[in-house]
């Protein structure tokens, strides 16, 4: 897979899942879902574009069968921000979506 960190891909993703978090949850406690992403995954913000893996199971962790739905918002929040429309696929999970976007 096509690395994001640093890229300008990654910076809308990070902006996206930002927005998301807050929007659902407000400031407070979007802060709280990156610290609890680095304590116990070790994943610090700037790496969930290089790692959407381990995001996507720290969100899920913490979220349980909602989780699926907060990703999706983060998505079709990112691939509007690039200009893409977005489109569920079958089997496709939240890293799929991420890297189809970074090999593009």
């Amino acid at each position: 897979m096509t690395t994001l960190a640093g890229t300008e891909i990654g910076g809308q993703l990070l902006q996206a899942t930002d927005e998301t978090l807050e929007g659902i949850f407000g400031k407070r406690a979007r802060v709280q879902v990156y610290d609890y992403l680095e304590r116990e995954l070790m994943l610090k913000r700037n790496e969930i574009p290089a790692r959407p893996e381990v995001f996507s199971k720290g969100i899920s962790a913490l979220f349980g069968s909602a989780s699926k739905m907060i990703e999706l918002a983060i998505l079709k929040k990112f691939y509007s921000r690039l200009g893409v429309t977005f489109e569920p696929r079958e089997n496709f999970n939240f890293t799929d979506y991420v890297a189809r976007l970074g090999m593009g």
